[in-house]
């Protein structure tokens, strides 16, 4: 099978969740026997939108490739071949408001009806997709995650770089450490455990220091506002975008990791930080939630819009129970069940359908 693979989001501005998710599954699907993958990316400065509409659809012809597969909700609508489109999340039914305008609802409800396939990450989002016109052609392709990676006792370079990042002297250490990954979104449900935090004084949980990565833009400035006026600014680090080495370094320096989004596609930093051995709290309901594996008391679930639930789920991974050894590895046996070669034969399978 000769696939053509939207790759558009490693060279134009992406989550870095969806960068690290879609350069995982290519890498993946390069190896996988019986498909050649073939990668198909606009030039710098190209018009994207023209570019997946006119040009993308003109290779599938061109090279006589049996389709194209998008890893974004947005594929072509014209042209030969068979399409395969992912919608990720569905925001705008959980209350969120970023990607939950009228170009994602079109995508994700209107043109989909164009797809042969749509894959989604979770089988949350497949529920909530696989009813009407689209039932029966909804297929769940889970992400991956390099849990070897992951899992590895981080570089002392990396760790370096962290406690540089963190203001820490080479043998001082602060409270624990709770990780926000990429909770510089609003989406991201930070506000929440800001308020936890505070609702924390005269507790242990007063000693937590909360690291949060990703660029700092106007919806971060207005938690760090919030921060501020709840009087536990210094119990924040504001860190930036980090490389993978320093990353992995993170996660090793944590207690505890907090993804409390009220949607999401996936929930890659679950698996990130499981791989690492450490405890996760996520909203109870959603894709993290199932990644995560609350159901089965893996990770901590939480009411995302309650300070105290969330002051309560903090506790819980905090404890000593949460740290067992044995704890540690049913985290890190849960996160090696999400391989990427797993992904890239789930995507295969999709296409094999199509022949």
């Amino acid at each position: 099978m000769r696939i053509g693979f939207d790759a558009s989001p490693l060279v134009r501005p992406h989550p870095p969740g969806v960068v690290r998710a879609v350069a995982g599954a290519l890498a993946a699907l390069e190896r996988a026997p019986g498909l050649t993958a073939l990668r198909l990316a606009p030039a710098p400065g190209e018009n994207l939108r023209l570019w997946r509409q006119v040009r993308l659809a003109t290779l599938v012809r061109e090279r006589e490739l049996l389709g194209v597969h998008s890893f974004l909700s947005a594929f072509p609508l014209a042209g030969t071949g068979r399409r395969v489109q992912t919608v990720h999340e569905l925001p705008w039914l959980h209350g969120v408001g970023e990607n939950a305008g009228l170009t994602h609802r079109f995508w994700a409800r209107v043109a989909s009806l164009r797809a042969d396939r749509v894959v989604c990450a979770s089988e949350f989002v497949a529920r909530e997709l696989d009813r009407g016109a689209l039932a029966g052609r909804v297929r769940v392709c889970p992400w991956g995650v390099d849990a070897a990676r992951f899992s590895r006792t981080p570089e002392e370079q990396a760790r370096r770089a962290l406690d540089e990042l963190l203001g820490l002297a080479p043998d001082g250490r602060p409270g624990p450490i709770v990780v926000a990954p990429g909770a510089v979104r609003a989406k991201k449900n930070l506000r929440v455990l800001l308020e936890a935090l505070a609702a924390a004084r005269g507790s242990p949980e007063e000693q937590v220091r909360l690291v949060v990565t990703g660029p700092v833009g106007e919806e971060a400035r207005s938690d760090q506002r919030l921060a501020g006026q709840l009087g536990v600014e210094a119990q924040v680090r504001w860190v930036g975008e980090l490389d993978e080495a320093v990353l992995v370094a993170l996660y090793h320096a944590s207690a505890a990791a907090a993804l409390l989004s009220r949607s999401e596609g996936f929930g890659l930093p679950v698996l990130e930080a499981f791989a690492a051995g450490r405890p996760v709290i996520v909203a109870e309901q959603g894709s993290a939630a199932e990644v995560g594996d609350v159901a089965g008391g893996l990770a901590v679930g939480v009411d995302p819009s309650s300070p105290a639930a969330v002051l309560a789920g903090l506790r819980r991974a905090l404890s000593a129970e949460e740290h067992s050894a044995e704890r540690a590895a049913r985290r890190l046996a849960r996160a090696q069940a999400f391989s990427w070669e797993r992904c890239a034969g789930r995507i295969a399978e999709v296409w094999r359908e199509l022949l």
